[in-house]
């Protein structure tokens, strides 16, 4: 008999918020880096983006209740490349606003709540 699973079937908010909270520690820890990369370069951000769109609902609802405080200091600023990562081309970053990070980062999780309210 053949297994369907896909990532889909495991993805839920307690999984979604561990990796949350596992990639913003790691971003917390590396504040002062100018590296973008060593942002993303964790176990946490890759098992969200390997959650793919199933994850995108969870991840918002994280964002909305800011659980982790992450506003100003952790993940929150990074959220328009893990949305890059998980979507691809379907979100992409304004003119204008690409090297303001608060815009783009506020621009992301506008996007984000759009995307999420279209799957209801």
């Amino acid at each position: 008999m053949a297994n369907n699973l896909s990532m889909d079937d495991f993805v839920d908010q307690e999984c979604t918020n561990l990796y949350i909270q596992h990639w913003d520690a790691h971003c917390r820890l590396r504040i002062n880096s100018s590296n973008p990369k060593d942002f993303i370069d964790c176990e946490g951000y890759k098992n969200l983006v390997r959650c793919g769109k199933a994850g995108l609902p969870f991840i918002y609802q994280a964002v909305q209740e800011d659980k982790f405080d992450g506003r100003d200091f952790g993940w929150f600023n990074h959220i328009p490349r893990l949305i890059i990562d998980i979507v691809g081309d379907d979100f992409k970053v304004p003119k204008g606003i690409e090297y303001n990070v608060y815009e783009r980062r506020d621009y992301a999780i506008n996007w984000l709540g759009d995307y999420v309210q279209k799957l209801d």
